[in-house]
């Protein structure tokens, strides 16, 4: 929404900026249903072939505050749909990202003719169980409130993760990670130092990504 013309073609879509006023309006509004995609630019720049990631550790208050329910939703093979590079290159990107307020993931779909047009990869959708039902605006929530709604949502994507994730190709081993929460607790030593060395590794290839 910084880049003029592309923020006038966002909004005609019915798109508006992620900001805390735009999502307690969206909300607020009766009859409105709003698809909020937390990760954002950061969970771009989170993608491994050997695990999922989900940027949702400090994403939470705003539900409480508007009274709405919440709906998990998890999309299996959305980060099979296009090419990203990882190592250096990534990390460049991620911190001009980051400095710029904008998305900077170089990235190619089908072919380097069609970089736009994915890869024909399958996608489920798996809705999960609604939270927070029939519960009051509450303006001035409690960390306590807040910690307890957030780790009930987390705990339901986690669930619908494990439980659907054996449905759909390429995901019966695959872990769901959830970024700020510590590595070794939820996986193990060995296994995060694998991934780690791997990581050492790596200077400049092509895996999927989510987008």
């Amino acid at each position: 929404f910084r880049l003029p013309l592309l923020r006038q073609w966002l909004s005609m879509a019915g798109l508006e900026p992620a900001t805390a006023r735009n999502l307690l309006r969206r909300l607020r509004s009766p009859g409105c249903s709003t698809f909020l995609v937390p990760g954002g630019i950061a969970e771009m720049f989170l993608n491994d072939p050997d695990y999922e990631v989900v940027q949702l550790a400090n994403r939470k208050g705003h539900a409480l505050r508007a009274g709405s329910p919440i709906v998990p939703v998890y999309i299996f093979g959305q980060t099979q749909l296009f090419y990203t590079f990882s190592g250096r290159l990534q990390q460049l990107m991620r911190r001009l990202s980051r400095a710029l307020r904008v998305s900077l993931i170089p990235f190619v779909g089908r072919s380097w003719l069609s970089p736009f047009v994915p890869l024909q990869n399958p996608l489920t959708v798996v809705v999960g169980r609604p939270i927070n039902l029939d519960v009051a605006p509450v303006e001035a929530p409690t960390a306590e409130q807040i910690d307890a709604l957030h780790a009930e949502f987390t705990a339901e994507l986690q669930r619908i993760f494990d439980t659907y994730k054996g449905r759909h190709p390429g995901y019966s081993n695959k872990r769901l990670y959830v970024a700020g929460e510590d590595d070794v607790t939820r996986w193990g030593e060995e296994e995060v130092e694998a991934i780690r060395e791997r990581r050492r590794l790596e200077q400049f290839h092509l895996f999927p990504a989510k987008l």
